[in-house]
């Protein structure tokens, strides 16, 4: 099941991508054809999440929430968008994030990473001492 960190970096994304763009939007299932056609063509003015909920505002006041559910992703099709879920991950504002071995934005140390039960930890060894 996405957890909600993963919500928070895709509506990052969306920001990061798309906010500001005419989007065209699609029913891949079926179930959300209506809706589709609904924000088919409008411009996307915000993207932001609430715990595991994502909410898009387009244009004409016209709000998209998004759940993921059990096994939820989200595929984004056209030119330039192939990988957008992996170079998410990279977001020019992370200072430390996904960034071993480069350098610290703020002090130009390389970065570190360690797995600690499990999961990967990344740091500045100089700016995050304590």
């Amino acid at each position: 099941m996405p957890e909600g960190h993963t919500v928070h970096r895709l509506a990052d994304a969306f920001t990061a991508h798309f906010v500001g763009d005419v989007l065209h939007a699609s029913s891949p299932q079926g179930r959300f054809t209506d809706g589709a056609g609904t924000i088919d063509g409008r411009r996307l003015l915000k993207a932001e999440a609430w715990g595991k909920q994502m909410f898009l505002l387009f244009e004409a006041d016209l709000w998209l929430r998004v759940h993921l559910g059990m096994y939820g992703m989200w595929r984004f099709a056209g030119p330039g968008l192939a990988g957008i879920g992996r170079r998410m991950r990279r977001d020019a504002r992370s200072y430390v994030a996904f960034r071993n071995g480069e350098p610290c934005r703020i002090c130009a140390t390389p970065i570190r990473m360690q797995i600690m039960a499990g999961r990967k930890l990344y740091w500045c060894p100089t700016c995050q001492t304590g």
